[in-house]
Parts: structure tokens; sequence; C-alpha cells
């Protein structure tokens, strides 16, 4: 299967933030590869995926400002360590995050 986005290493029970404002579409469970799954659907045909959580603290329909806490970090799903798996899409087109995120990579 293919993996799109990126994996962050991250302790576990760290929260995860929502990278942008929008409306939460999916909060579950995806047991193949993600595990527990935040998907938040933005303006202009953007969504973002938060995956591999322990836990969601929100609800489909639910409005997300960016920094809101989607869920928390875990080891679900395909992760082999706590990490959050995060992924950017475009009308449904992966886009990789690494070109998108400002900054530079944590050390």
């Amino acid at each position: 299967g293919g993996h799109n986005g990126i994996d962050i290493a991250a302790p576990a029970g760290e929260p995860v933030r929502a990278a942008a404002p929008g409306k939460v579409v999916f909060a579950g469970d995806e047991p193949k590869t993600y595990g527990t799954l935040v998907v938040i659907k933005h303006a202009g045909g953007w969504h973002s995926a938060y995956g591999h959580l322990s836990a969601t603290s929100v609800t489909v329909g639910q409005q997300v400002s960016t920094g809101d806490v989607v869920g928390k970090v875990g080891q679900t799903g395909a992760a082999h360590q706590p990490a959050l798996h995060f992924e950017l899409r475009k009308d449904n087109f992966p886009i990789d995050p690494a070109t998108k995120i400002a900054g530079s990579p944590a050390p």
C-alpha cells in the first residue's frame, strides 16, 4: 500500500493540533494503516489527516481553528513507534507536507 505524507516521531500522549481551520470530516479508526485517524476539510479543496493517534478529541462536523487539539500521539495502525502520521491532500491528491511546512524541521 502507498504511504502518502510523513510520520513525525513524538512522545505518546503529546497533543496533536489542527494545521489550519476547517471542519472535521472523519474521526475514528482505520485499523489497517492509519489507526485512530482525524481528517479535517479546509477551504480551497484541502484536507489534512492526522493518524496513529491514541485518542481523538474532536467529532465529525466540528469546526476547528488552527492549533486546536484534535487528538493525542499514539502507536495505532501500522506505526512501529509512537508517531504522528500527517498528510495533506489538495482535491484528493496527496501533497508532500514537507514542501508546505514553514520553518525548518525539528532536530
